[in-house]
């Protein structure tokens, strides 16, 4: 990622006048020849990405696959999805240099619609608990470990007025939301003030003067990681609904834009655009 980020800038500084320019100016540039899409720079750009966006495939390949299942886990595998799902159509961005016609423009904004949708499903698919492997927690396992959870602050807490305001803290939490909408309002929320929620609970560890900074630091951790796995554990069933919703609308973004970019492909080899590089 650091190296992609460090390409990226350095291609934006490199062609920032070129991309600048009016497309019917472009033509008269130094950089003409390297960034048009079928220059040098461009033509490598618009394979690198159009590879990139193929190999985001190999997500969905591995959840089929028992073999490559044998090969790290799923978290991992997602973090890869989601890298090449971002390069990818950002260097097939700097391919277009801004050129969009005819059927390409449809390409363009249904690849970027496929990538936003994309971020949407990433943010809903943190909400539903997960083991360390990245499987779907059951509910037995999440109450497993808010039970874990609840023994380790009791040990390190034995104050019966800091248990009550944990206690008070979690129980606003506990409420089950059933609908899509109210749900996905919650998890947003929760997100929204979670610096607050910190600062909240870290006061009510603070009551117990005999606990070192680090030790206030540390039961505040888990009381944060216990109410956000109570906040998934109500909206748990409303996300899951949510997420097989997505599904429904993130897969036609990604079968239009990956069938005009293999007609876009075709008839740029069949037309030798780019091939020479002239």
């Amino acid at each position: 990622m650091a190296l992609s980020v460090l390409l990226l800038l350095g291609l934006t500084a490199w062609g920032s006048s070129y991309y600048a320019t009016p497309l019917q100016e472009r033509s008269e540039h130094p950089l003409n020849l390297w960034l048009k899409p079928s220059g040098v720079v461009g033509h490598l750009l618009g394979i690198a990405g159009t590879v990139m966006m193929l190999l985001i495939f190999l997500y969905s390949l591995r959840k089929r696959s028992k073999t490559l299942q044998k090969i790290g886990t799923q978290a991992e595998w997602l973090k890869v999805h989601i890298f090449f799902g971002i390069v990818g159509p950002v260097l097939v961005t700097f391919h277009t240099s801004g050129k969009l016609n005819g059927i390409v423009a449809i390409a363009f904004y249904s690849m970027w619609a496929m990538v936003l949708s994309g971020a949407f499903g990433r943010y809903l698919y943190a909400k539903i608990p997960r083991t360390i492997s990245g499987n779907q927690m059951t509910l037995k396992e999440i109450e497993g470990e808010l039970g874990g959870i609840v023994n380790l602050l009791r040990r390190n807490e034995s104050r019966d007025d800091i248990l009550a305001g944990i206690e008070a803290f979690l129980a606003r939490t506990r409420k089950e939301t059933g609908g899509l909408l109210p749900a996905l309002s919650r998890v947003i929320l929760e997100d929204a003030v979670l610096p607050s929620n910190a600062l909240r609970v870290y006061r009510i560890v603070s009551r117990d003067r005999s606990l070192s900074i680090r030790e206030r630091f540390r039961v505040s951790r888990l009381v944060l990681r216990q109410q956000r796995l109570l906040n998934k554990l109500a909206v748990l069933d409303a996300m899951k609904r949510l997420f097989s919703y997505w599904h429904v609308f993130h897969k036609p973004f990604t079968v239009i834009t990956f069938a005009i970019v293999f007609l876009h492909v075709g008839v740029v080899t069949f037309l030798g655009y780019g091939l020479h590089w002239r």
